[in-house]
């Protein structure tokens, strides 16, 4: 067994022994796998994350009226545990694309050692922004996409975590615009929270009653929108982009929080904890297991065929495979990103391994198993 799935990657993937799609009838319940993926996961999550945005608020004002090094070490922390909390709600896009406006990172400043090209870029960064005046700070529209690396926690990391900050919040020359532009940033992260949170509390019922097998049913959706994370807010932006698997050109600036990086372990965790809740069905607070990806796929009965063995294995076995790899993987990875990337980065590029027999994984049987289609587009080649 331990040699057979040792050669998963390098073997044929065929996908056998599934039922019918629920199209013509599976007999699942989709209904309890949306029901304990809204009540337990989104809704409690948004609720947190809410009252860590708060709690950001209310530090991010006191720092302003009166910044020294207590003010800005509580703003500091503030911004860690919503942050923190910000990767359970991440892969929730039903309503938009909140995603890119509050988790764009690196930022787009023009003292970065790589350049980062945006298709999408203007031709301000967020240093050209701070060199405006007060009303030109006030007027910056943050609803352009030229604007999603100027702002959300990228930038407020760049704000008050980088090594002149405090200085920068009380310098004559410099104060006023810095807070400015952090009471900018803040008000439109929290205005995009409300309007997320809002989405879900006024639009749960419907979700969950949307039980249906298309491409507008919410389980189709969220599935997608949950393996779309994995690909891209998860091995991209976390391992692959600061690790340069892509192009061969690693960038530690590119890594999450760059500016307090000793976090980026745990942020990288914290996000890896949300995808395995959603697939196993495990509750916001981890008090309960119920309905998700694993109890569906088990009620399938869902196989791979393994070309080289001539047989066939449970999904759902592989699936605890290759979560376990990425714990495994973990382990070994250094808590700042930076440090990591700097020293030894083929550590980087095992982790991202790891995730991609997952995405893999997925996108080849899982997806198949549960007769959702993928609808979205990307270019991994996966």
């Amino acid at each position: 067994m331990k040699k057979t799935l040792s050669i998963l990657l390098i073997s044929t993937f065929f996908y056998s022994c599934v039922k019918e799609n629920n199209i013509d009838g599976d007999g699942y319940n989709r209904e309890s796998v949306l029901t304990n993926w809204v009540n337990n996961l989104v809704l409690p999550a948004y609720a947190d994350f809410k009252i860590k945005m708060n709690d950001l608020e209310v530090k991010s004002n006191t720092f302003i009226s009166s910044p020294d090094p207590n003010t800005i070490g509580d703003l500091q922390q503030a911004l860690f545990q919503a942050q923190k909390v910000w990767q359970h709600v991440a892969m929730f896009e039903l309503q938009g694309d909140t995603r890119i406006y509050m988790n764009t990172y690196p930022i787009d400043r023009e003292t970065s050692t790589v350049p980062f090209p945006n298709s999408n870029e203007d031709d301000t960064t967020l240093e050209s922004n701070l060199e405006g005046s007060i009303s030109e700070i006030n007027q910056i529209d943050f609803t352009k996409s030229g604007s999603i690396d100027e702002q959300g926690f990228a930038a407020f990391d760049y704000l008050i975590n980088k090594d002149d900050a405090l200085t920068k919040f009380t310098s004559d020359i410099t104060k006023d615009k810095y807070k400015a532009y952090l009471t900018k940033v803040l008000n439109r992260m929290i205005a995009l929270t409300n309007t997320s949170k809002t989405y879900w509390q006024n639009n749960a019922a419907s979700i969950i009653a949307n039980n249906g097998s298309n491409a507008n049913a919410s389980f189709d959706k969220m599935v997608n929108d949950y393996i779309n994370y994995v690909e891209q807010g998860f091995r991209e932006n976390k391992i692959a982009t600061p690790s340069g698997k892509r192009d061969n050109l690693k960038n530690a600036e590119a890594v999450e929080s760059y500016y307090s990086s000793e976090h980026s372990k745990e942020f990288f965790e914290e996000s890896f904890k949300a995808i395995n809740n959603f697939y196993y069905g495990i509750s916001y607070d981890g008090s309960t297991t119920g309905a998700g990806l694993k109890t569906y796929l088990d009620y399938l009965n869902a196989e791979v065929y393994i070309s080289n063995d001539n047989k066939n294995y449970k999904i759902t076995d592989f699936v605890d495979i290759k979560f376990t790899n990425i714990t495994t993987a973990s382990e070994s990875l250094a808590t700042d990103f930076v440090t990591q990337v700097e020293t030894d980065n083929s550590k980087m590029i095992t982790m991202f391994n790891n995730i991609q027999e997952y995405v893999f994984l997925f996108k080849t049987n899982i997806f198949q198993a549960l007769s959702v289609n993928q609808d979205y587009v990307d270019s991994d080649g996966d």
